[in-house]
């Protein structure tokens, strides 16, 4: 079951911008400009009804050991209609809805900056070409680092972020109307090349990389002969348990 917050809002957009031009030799020009934005009230979703994280970090694995269902079977609902469930729905406090969430929460930010710089030279009267590079980054903070316990929204680098842009451009401007009929005159044809780098690794991998470079860590009660272990993130918040097994 989900709802929308009473506290929703549209989100605020702000962009700002500078940077300096140089007229260079050779009918050319150079711009080197800082552009960045930040978006606040994003609306985010956060689960309500779940255990709370002394419950969470005290039974871990036990939360998803199998247990008699005490509140029924009830049918028509998705985690309590068999005669057996797990632990972790029995301590839910409302255990018939099955998970709430409340959407649209305005809590959650974006925020991006780059460096950007653009050549420009004319070949010709006719003929320009144009180079831009941007170097930027991309991040946000939309989601809860756990939907199983109470936590904090999570700062990660947005899936969409491309550190580095490369376009190129080449416009010719046809001629006037004395060689062409007036149907072409004044049109210009334009060539565009872009090379980007490539999202290798989505930010979820990324932000496991940062858990296990951590120092500050916990072993857990061995599971099924594994060590647990969960490393502190620099947010504060405990990171998804590992499984260790002896070799």
């Amino acid at each position: 079951m989900s709802f929308i917050s009473p506290n929703f809002q549209n989100s605020l957009s702000q962009q700002f911008s500078a940077g300096v031009e140089f007229a260079l030799p050779s009918n050319s020009t150079l711009r080197v400009s800082y552009t960045g934005s930040r978006t606040s009230d994003v609306g985010v979703t956060r689960q309500i009804d779940t255990v709370s994280q002394a419950q969470f970090l005290g039974l871990n694995t036990q939360l998803t050991r199998t247990t008699a269902n005490i509140f029924g079977p009830l049918p028509g609902t998705a985690c309590l209609s068999t005669l057996r469930i797990t632990v972790q729905p029995s301590l839910l406090p409302y255990p018939q809805y099955c998970g709430i969430a409340e959407d649209g929460i305005p809590l959650g930010r974006l925020w991006y900056h780059s460096l950007q710089a653009i050549y420009q030279k004319h070949l010709s009267h006719s003929v320009a070409a144009l180079a831009g590079l941007t170097w930027g980054k991309s991040m946000g903070a939309t989601g809860y680092s756990s939907d199983s316990y109470p936590s904090s929204l999570q700062s990660v680098l947005q899936s969409t972020d491309q550190t580095l842009r490369l376009n190129a451009i080449v416009a010719y401007q046809l001629p006037g109307k004395r060689k062409f009929s007036p149907l072409l005159a004044g049109w210009t044809i334009s060539a565009i090349a872009s090379l980007q780098t490539g999202a290798d690794r989505s930010a979820g991998e990324r932000m496991v990389d940062r858990c296990r470079s951590h120092e500050v860590r916990r072993t857990l009660p061995r599971y099924q002969g594994a060590e647990v272990v969960q490393h502190l993130h620099h947010h504060g918040q405990w990171c998804a348990a590992e499984l260790h097994y002896p070799s």
